[in-house]
């Protein structure tokens, strides 16, 4: 999530009062309003807590040339009115991952893995949902690549019956971390989320 950080007027090192800018000017606005929030509904738990932060944010992806780091800036921008009015998005989220290859859960190169997903809704009820899986690294090759999970109630979790199968091309480096995207998409809803899947490096640790 992002939050404003540009020329917060703020107390002063000097005396008095001024223009200021930083992280450490953004960060504290998200903290306030996850009190906020503990504070008018002290029976969230700390998931509910940040996904709600997290899916109420505005959408800037419009603005400007933010377009240009499409999936790179988060959900949007701080919207600590819209977290307290509860906007009643649910939080569709992978809870778990697993993968498997020809060598058990190594990955390697010029092989074939199986990823296996489940995923968990934290905020509100959601109706059927579309998943896309995307490959960031031009060396993968998708065989599978599309989920639809069923109606998930808050709190429920959804397990994909069917492993999504991709292909590690040759010139994938020893150590490199895959990179793929989660493209979420059901009736009023839409989000995105990444993992990373390492490939085996030259050496092991045991």
């Amino acid at each position: 999530i992002m939050a404003p950080g540009r020329n917060i007027y703020s107390t002063d090192a000097g005396g008095g009062y001024g223009p200021v800018s930083g992280t450490s000017f953004a960060a504290p606005m998200v903290a306030a309003t996850a009190a906020l929030l503990r504070s008018a509904e002290p029976a969230l738990s700390a998931i509910e807590v940040m996904e709600r932060i997290r899916t109420s944010a505005d959408d800037i992806y419009s603005i400007g040339n933010n377009i240009d780091y499409n999936y790179k800036l988060g959900k949007g921008r701080l919207n600590m009115e819209a977290a307290l009015r509860n906007t009643g998005s649910p939080s569709i989220r992978l809870q778990a991952l697993d993968f498997n290859s020809s060598f058990g859960n190594l990955v390697f190169s010029n092989d074939t893995v199986s990823l296996n997903l489940s995923f968990i809704n934290h905020l509100s009820n959601a109706g059927a949902t579309n998943i896309t899986l995307r490959a960031l690294n031009p060396e993968v090759t998708l065989y599978d690549s599309l989920i639809t999970l069923p109606s998930l109630v808050q709190g429920a979790s959804a397990v994909v019956s069917t492993p999504l199968r991709f292909y590690v091309g040759p010139g994938v480096a020893p150590g490199t971390s895959l990179e793929f995207l989660l493209l979420y998409e059901g009736e009023g809803y839409s989000d995105f989320e990444y993992f990373d899947v390492p490939v085996v490096p030259h050496w092991l640790n045991f």
